[in-house]
């Protein structure tokens, strides 16, 4: 038997996500019967619920125009289909049917290369910001420098705003989630690094903009700029800081990707032109 054409049936919504109309999914499935495949429907239904997902977010109700006796175009009861309510169909579908099996395989894989590509976009989210973290810190530890902060303090300053962020040093925070020394950054989720850069970019920019001289000013700048930004991720996400479970480590991600920018720069010819032309 021949592997049914998912293909062909499929559509895009407004966000460019792929979605599959229960009603053209039907015959593909080997179901010749609407009741009989909506009972499979139902099923799927309740997996989706028992696996902890929202089942409106993979199964929206919806209505096909088909035509009925004597040419008469008629509204029938429709669903729109995710990858996932497609699968989970497949899983609770009528297993003799041989429509289901290459259904089941076709979905599944489909699937995983969805989550695939979903990760990799959250890796490089997390690159992005991690580096843009590191950039900010130069900048960040520069600006200290001309605030009154001297070098052997440097850790103190740092330390100011990561206690008014997470109500931890960053030593005690590392324990907390029982991760290396050095690791704090490179396990962090995309949505925490980017409260840390606006915490490092707004105190770099009070720094200079506020003219700030005094060793103990800049430190209190700093923590009090950590505070309000603790207070924001709370109000926005309602989960404490510190709280938030540690992702896996990208540092040698980071290392390399650092490796190759090195290198692109060292390898670009040297431009000895003195004049534009």
């Amino acid at each position: 038997m021949a592997t049914p054409d998912f293909d062909s049936i499929r559509q895009e919504n407004v966000h460019n996500e792929p979605y599959w109309s229960a009603r053209d999914l039907a015959p593909l499935l080997g179901y010749k019967k609407w009741q009989r495949f909506e009972d499979a429907i139902k099923r799927a239904m309740d997996s989706c619920r028992t696996n902890g997902n929202a089942v409106e977010r993979h199964f929206t109700p919806a209505e096909k125009p088909t035509v009925g006796g004597h040419g008469a175009v008629q509204n029938a009861k429709d669903w729109l289909l995710s990858k996932y309510g497609c699968w989970l169909i497949a899983m609770n579908g009528d297993v003799r049917k041989p429509e289901i099996a290459a259904a089941q395989a076709y979905f599944l894989v489909s699937t995983a290369e969805n989550e695939m590509h979903k990760q990799r976009i959250h890796q490089e989210q997390r690159l992005t910001l991690r580096e843009k973290v590191s950039e900010g810190n130069k900048s960040l530890f520069e600006a200290a420098g001309l605030s009154g902060v001297q070098s052997p303090n440097f850790g103190i300053f740092e330390d100011a705003g990561i206690l008014g962020q997470y109500t931890l040093t960053t030593a005690e925070l590392e324990e907390k989630r029982q991760i290396p020394s050095g690791e704090l950054y490179n396990t962090m989720p995309p949505h925490e690094l980017a409260g840390n850069l606006l915490r490092i970019t707004q105190t770099d920019y009070n720094l200079r903009t506020k003219a700030i001289r005094d060793e103990e000013e800049a430190i209190a700048e700093h923590y009090s700029n950590g505070k309000q930004v603790r207070a924001a991720m709370i109000a926005m996400s309602g989960e404490k800081p510190e709280d938030i479970p540690p992702a896996p480590s990208i540092k040698k991600l980071v290392e390399e990707r650092r490796k190759k920018t090195k290198k692109r720069i060292q390898s670009r010819p040297e431009d000895n032109q003195g004049t534009l032309f």
